[in-house]
């Protein structure tokens, strides 16, 4: 995540926990030990009359959560946007 000063957060490497191809895809990212912070990122396509839906959501867990909870409710809903517009842009671009 990017913080209001323009800088990167902290890197992590996320670890696939389900993948239902076309359907569903969940990666976990643990900080430090998994009890102090755990990150979940959700993708589930959902389709509709008119198309597909992107379900994307982001899961927090872990002790630290709540000190950190304003910060998470202030940035992730504006970079959940910004990651699903791309992805949007690039479905749309690959489907012409």
């Amino acid at each position: 995540m990017r913080g209001d000063d323009g800088k990167d957060g902290p890197k992590y490497m996320p670890i696939i926990t389900n993948f239902e191809e076309p359907k569903f895809f969940r990666w976990r990212a643990k900080m430090m030990a998994e009890f102090l912070f755990t990150n979940d990122k959700v993708f589930e396509l959902e389709e509709t009359g008119s198309g597909t839906r992107l379900i994307h959501k982001e899961l927090f867990s872990g002790m630290l959560v709540p000190m950190f909870w304003s910060k998470f409710d202030k940035g992730v809903p504006p970079m959940l946007k910004s990651m699903n517009d791309a992805l949007k842009r690039k479905a749309e671009k690959s489907s012409d």
